[in-house]
């Protein structure tokens, strides 16, 4: 079945560590992975959007990070080269950007025997593509439902999603081992995120693992501090309380300021977003 650029399904794309990929893309991406380790280098790409990359919609940039419509709006206010939206080999799951200059140039060598090339954006070192030509089995298949006791690359690359979206909280290593840590990690993400906080991995928690954006995720990072503490009764409730609620107030206000001057404050630096995770914990913290 074909799917529109940059919007394939959960059940069109594998895991990679770091990221998303279109499933005979990623059997391959995941043979190189290891092949790459045993040389002593570990690929990565630069971030979750480096390798499959939504379409997303217009008018998200400069709010809504990681789509096709942000990194082209990013691109024409002076940015990075990017396709135009939803035309992108990203949103195929069929490209990739690489962190570090070790990594691009031990592709640039080897990846031709798993398929991953440089075809396109010659001026981006970075930016590879899979051409196909080569078919390397899934280690594993992916279950529907990911859950406490599995392991696998799809595992790995939950677990660096939650590590980005709960630093210093989500003490787990990116292991491919969906243990104790990592169990609780998922219920803490779920808890912030208004889900059913029940560690069972499904669309709608791997939805909202992949909208990243990164004034959100300082956000986050705050609240998931003072709800840590909370868990080991460090912070008295009255406390937390006050403190998200006074955080509240001066989001607000700094929006209100920005819109008597004619800008749209609620959008600037997503505020709207940032305030209503903030709203939804202070509804959850129990006096």
């Amino acid at each position: 079945m074909s799917y529109s650029n940059g919007n394939l399904p959960s059940s069109a794309l594998d895991p990679i560590p770091g990221g998303m990929l279109e499933q005979d893309a990623a059997a391959a991406y995941n043979a190189m992975y290891k092949a790459a380790q045993t040389d002593g280098v570990t690929l990565r790409p630069t971030g979750s959007s480096s390798s499959y990359r939504r379409c997303g919609s217009p008018g998200d940039y400069p709010g809504t990070y990681g789509t096709q419509h942000y990194f082209y709006g990013a691109y024409l206010a002076g940015g990075n080269l990017a396709a135009k939206p939803c035309t992108s080999n990203h949103g195929l799951g069929k490209a990739i950007d690489f962190a570090a200059a070790d990594m691009w140039n031990w592709v640039a060598v080897n990846g031709g025997k798993y398929g991953w090339k440089k075809i396109e954006a010659f001026s981006e070192p970075w930016h590879y593509n899979f051409v196909g030509g080569v078919h390397f089995k899934p280690p594993s298949t992916r279950p529907e439902i990911w859950k406490r006791g599995q392991n696998g690359p799809w595992v790995e690359s939950l677990q660096e999603d939650l590590k980005y979206w709960l630093p210093g909280v989500a003490d787990i290593s990116v292991d491919g081992d969906f243990g104790a840590k990592t169990d609780l990690a998922v219920k803490r993400f779920q808890y912030i995120h208004d889900l059913v906080s029940d560690g069972l991995v499904g669309d709608s928690t791997r939805d909202e693992l992949h909208k990243k954006n990164v004034l959100l995720k300082l956000e986050l990072q705050t609240v998931n501090q003072y709800w840590l503490k909370r868990r080991y009764d460090d912070v008295q409730p009255e406390e937390e309380r006050k403190w998200i609620a006074n955080r509240c107030v001066g989001i607000r206000q700094v929006a209100r300021n920005d819109l008597d001057k004619g800008k749209d404050g609620w959008q600037i630096n997503r505020r709207a977003d940032r305030l209503h995770v903030l709203e939804r914990t202070l509804r959850n913290i129990k006096l």
